[in-house]
């Protein structure tokens, strides 16, 4: 197994500069170890509880080897079971979503599960077979602002709303939206240079024009490295051994700009929030270690999430919700809606790529991080560390 060398420029408790990672780090050998000790031991995005609003309708969460159906119980409980039937092991759901199961049934040998993952039915089994004893194995669920949870450890972390306490996106009423876009990229990179990638905004004014129209890079939450309580405005930092994130509604849009788009203006006639109140004032972000990221504008709130698809290779996944009344073709346009997003999230996946293949060479060394500019970074990587040493204590 891999071990963390701590000699590694920057990863000491009191080294004055901050690496990028060495390089066997990016290239295959940290997979597996990665997927063990940051994935699976935490919450993670899985999707919009309204995509899935009736009972038995389900979408597939997926994180390396493992595959769970996540599906409405007959009660309007949301629970993700094991895409793994107890019989021989073989996949039971093939398809990405569904609507309207009444039970789970394995294409293979017919063993059926209720929503629940009891098993209703194990046909020509012995007449002493005990069905209850073989129920599908569950992963934890959690429920935030309409966004669906899972963790795949043996414990359950801490709720959602103690971790982010203090993050009011209630001004968004995201229990009163739907998806209106789901688009995932498929990035020939390791999973750690997205990430590096994605919470800095070094690179925003060199490769994003589109982006930095409406956006002011300079003025950006990821290009602090602290956000101030003391603002009127509100904003949180969490920052311990094993956890990160940041938190402001204080806006990055430019001024005269209302939404991410490509001209600024609303994508959707109807925005969020309730009736007859006027729509935030400010847009707002999270950033969530060690992959998730939100958006919100008055007009739609957006996530972006990532997850490691094998060595050198990283899944990167975009989900656009708006207001549930809001109707395609009359109140919006979905590919307006995506626009600005899907140019800049394209050019990151070739940045990311180009990334990936400069520290596949041989003349690859880390290299220092801006302390300011990349300070999100740094952040992130302080975490990585230290989780990846209480590991190996």
């Amino acid at each position: 197994m891999a071990t963390i060398d701590t000699t590694v420029p920057g990863t000491a408790d009191d080294a004055p500069e901050y690496f990028s990672l060495p390089q066997e780090y990016y290239t295959g050998e940290w997979h597996e170890l990665d997927l063990e000790v940051i994935f699976r031991r935490r919450w993670l995005f899985a999707g919009h509880a309204s995509s899935i609003p009736n009972p038995g309708d389900y979408f597939l969460f997926e994180l390396g080897d493992d595959s769970y159906i996540v599906v409405r119980d007959a009660d309007g409980t949301i629970n993700a079971l094991a895409n793994v039937c107890r019989h021989r092991g073989s996949r039971i759901c093939a398809e990405p979503s569904g609507e309207g199961k009444k039970r789970l049934t394995c294409p293979y040998h017919a063993w059926s599960y209720g929503l629940d993952g009891s098993l209703r039915t194990a046909p020509r089994m012995q007449e002493e077979f005990d069905k209850s004893q073989y129920q599908l194995r569950r992963a934890w669920v959690d429920e935030w602002y309409g966004m669906v949870f899972v963790c795949l450890d043996r414990e359950r972390p801490e709720p959602l709303a103690n971790r982010f306490d203090g993050v009011d996106l209630g001004p968004w009423r995201l229990d009163a939206t739907k998806v209106a876009a789901d688009e995932t990229y498929e990035v020939a990179a390791d999973w750690k240079l997205v990430s590096e990638n994605f919470i800095e905004c070094y690179h925003c004014s060199v490769n994003h024009p589109e982006l930095c129209q409406v956006f002011d890079p300079g003025d950006s939450v990821v290009g602090e490295k602290r956000l101030s309580d003391a603002s009127e405005i509100p904003s949180r930092v969490r920052e311990t051994d094993d956890d990160y994130f940041s938190f402001s509604a204080e806006g990055t849009l430019r001024p005269g700009a209302q939404s991410f788009t490509m001209d600024g203006e609303y994508a959707v006639s109807k925005l969020l929030g309730d009736p007859g109140d006027p729509p935030p004032e400010r847009d707002s972000g999270l950033f969530s270690f060690p992959n998730f990221n939100t958006v919100a504008v008055p007009d739609y709130f957006l996530t972006f999430s990532w997850l490691p698809a094998g060595p050198r290779a990283t899944r990167f996944r975009a989900t656009w919700v708006v207001h549930e009344d809001a109707e395609e073709g009359r109140d919006y346009d979905a590919e307006q809606l995506k626009a600005l997003f899907e140019v800049t999230a394209q050019e990151d996946v070739d940045l990311s790529a180009l990334g990936q293949q400069g520290v596949n060479g041989a003349a690859y060394e880390p290299g220092p991080y801006n302390e300011r500019l990349e300070a999100a970074v740094i952040s992130w990587m302080r975490v990585y560390h230290s989780l990846h040493r209480q590991s190996h204590v």
